[in-house]
């Protein structure tokens, strides 16, 4: 052993020693004052500094934190007499010489009273040498981020224990508690380990990936499986803080290893506030939304009722109408949401005429997956439903015009709600249904559009929310004529007048034969002739059609 390592190691043991039951007296102070004047010049602190570490470092050995209740014990000093000194021991963790441990650890809080010393200060008494300070100061929330990073990747490669890399953590938590978004995640009071998984969100995603496995990100959270498997079922089960408090959102359940996490909205939002935007997931192309411009224009025919109605919604989505029929609603303190409803047979063109008039205004639509938003986790679909909503307000921000917000196909939504005691499926989807109707009473501004094949089961409540309600008919013989006419123009007006009469075809249908026609003519080299047409229609109703004259075929 060196003289220089003696000399410190004898010296904290005498302070040690002496300071049990000194009630921390000013007289006890001045007897071990020049010992603390060797040890302060040493470590380079001042001398209560250094009397704390003389005293730390023997209770804490064994890896055993050292608290506030062991000082007092120690001391046998008064619980009031040690807060004086709490500033003292901040300071030596802002250095580096202390590391704060929290005392519960599910918590995060700006209160600590559990201490460890830095592994490198024993390394350094142990060997002789010189403390070399280590600075966990960063400049910016990159160099954080960036190192939080760095971490799970130790833990990931086995190179460092998770529960040592979240130790590290809480030191770049404490020694940059200035730093606005740690001074935001402080306030929100989540556990270490639901911090450690958001900046760790936060760190990929501004390096472009939208989403993260949560049982790969996982590995480098926890040291065991059984805790990682407790950490997943938090977000199976929906209970965890990070769902709770609309930070992080779950893409994909369907099985624990399959689950995707993204950051929300209002994590994006809270981000940018705290100027650290994300601006790869802006103006990236969406698979739920729908440009104008990708919009293939069609020329669809109604009968007389419905193209009145859609010729008023078109002409009210034009932008200038819009924006002057809004502004005399807000002046009448009436609601400026736009809600229509689009309803009828299946293949009647609902759906398409909402893509028509989307492009005829310019405006970008929003899809909604009805299947995806049940999901099968209950409690999930409520979820779902309400991130809709949140998301479409934050789209609608970033858009020039007001998009459309189209809830396609939402027949086992707005269908009359059922008896809530008849399953756990229809309490679920009465939930729903509620949220939605109270989220469209929530829309200040806005345009949602829905397709539904409904006739007479449609719910009352669903029935007031809209504004417009149209219904699409199947077309009569004269609008179907001209449907034939337009998609094969090659048939002769009697012709399509047959076709017409003899097969009760919706729009959908039709296309259907035009799709088989021009199979017919790629594979063969030629024209379909007329009576091929009438087998394809034959064909298109199951059983053959019975109305079908024969004595039409040529």
């Amino acid at each position: 052993m060196g003289k220089g390592q003696q000399a410190t190691t004898e010296l904290i043991g005498s302070i040690y020693e002496q300071s049990k039951n000194c009630h921390l007296d000013d007289d006890f102070f001045e007897k071990i004052d020049n010992d603390l004047d060797i040890l302060s010049k040493y470590f380079k602190t001042n001398k209560i500094q250094a009397f704390l570490i003389a005293n730390i470092i023997p209770l804490n050995f064994n890896d055993r934190s050292v608290g506030t209740r062991e000082l007092i014990g120690y001391f046998n000093c008064s619980p009031m007499i040690l807060m004086k000194y709490i500033p003292e021991i901040e300071a030596l963790c802002k250095v580096g010489l202390l590391k704060k441990v929290r005392t519960n650890k599910n918590r995060m809080s700006s209160i600590y009273n559990d201490f460890i010393i830095n592994e490198n200060v024993l390394e350094a008494i142990s060997l002789g040498k010189d403390i070399e300070f280590r600075n966990d100061t960063y400049y910016d929330i990159y160099q954080i981020l960036q190192a939080i990073y760095e971490l799970w990747i130790k833990v990931d490669d086995e190179e460092l224990l998770a529960r040592e890399a979240i130790v590290e953590i809480e030191n770049i938590i404490d020694s940059n508690e200035s730093i606005p978004l740690l001074q935001k995640l402080i306030i929100l009071n989540l556990c270490i380990q639901d911090t450690y998984l958001f900046l760790i969100l936060v760190w990929k995603t501004l390096m472009g990936a939208d989403e993260v496995n949560l049982e790969r990100t996982a590995e480098g959270l926890v040291d065991h499986n059984s805790s990682k498997v407790r950490y997943i079922r938090t977000f199976l089960a929906g209970e965890n803080q990070l769902l709770k408090k609309d930070l992080v959102e779950v893409v994909n359940n369907n099985f624990s290893n399959e689950i995707e996490l993204k950051l929300t909205e209002n994590a994006l939002a809270i981000l940018e506030q705290c100027e650290l935007k994300i601006y790869s997931t802006k103006n990236k192309k969406r698979s739920d939304v729908v440009n104008p411009e990708d919009i293939v224009s069609r020329k669809l025919i109604y009968n007389e009722e419905e193209l009145k109605s859609i010729l008023l919604i078109q002409e009210l989505l034009q932008e200038e109408n819009l924006v002057s029929t809004q502004d005399r609603l807000a002046q009448k303190s009436l609601s400026k949401f736009i809600t229509i409803m689009f309803h009828g047979a299946p293949g009647t063109g609902k759906s398409e005429t909402v893509f028509q008039i989307a492009k005829a205004t310019g405006r970008q639509i929003m899809k909604v997956d009805i299947s995806n938003a049940k999901s099968a986790f209950f409690g999930e679909s409520e979820k779902k439903i309400k991130k809709i909503f949140t998301n479409y307000r934050a789209f609608a921000n970033e858009c020039s015009t007001t998009p459309i917000l189209l809830f396609n196909e939402a027949d086992a939504i707005f269908s009359k709600r059922k008896d809530i005691g008849s399953s756990n499926v229809a309490q679920t989807e009465n939930s729903i249904q509620n949220i939605i109707l109270e989220e469209m009473e929530n829309l200040e501004n806005g345009i949602l559009i829905a397709t539904t094949n409904l006739t007479n089961n449609l719910d009352s409540a669903f029935d007031r929310r809209f504004l417009f309600k149209v219904e699409f008919h199947k077309p009569n013989t004269s609008v179907k004529a001209q449907i034939w006419k337009l998609k094969l123009p090659n048939l002769s007006e009697p012709e399509c007048q047959t076709l017409a009469s003899q097969f009760d075809f919706s729009g959908g249908q039709i296309d259907n034969i035009v799709r088989k026609t021009e199979i017919s003519e790629i594979i063969n080299g030629r024209s379909v002739e007329f009576n091929q047409i009438i087998c394809f229609c034959n064909e298109e109703v199951l059983g053959g059609n019975k109305h079908a004259k024969m004595g039409f075929l040529k």
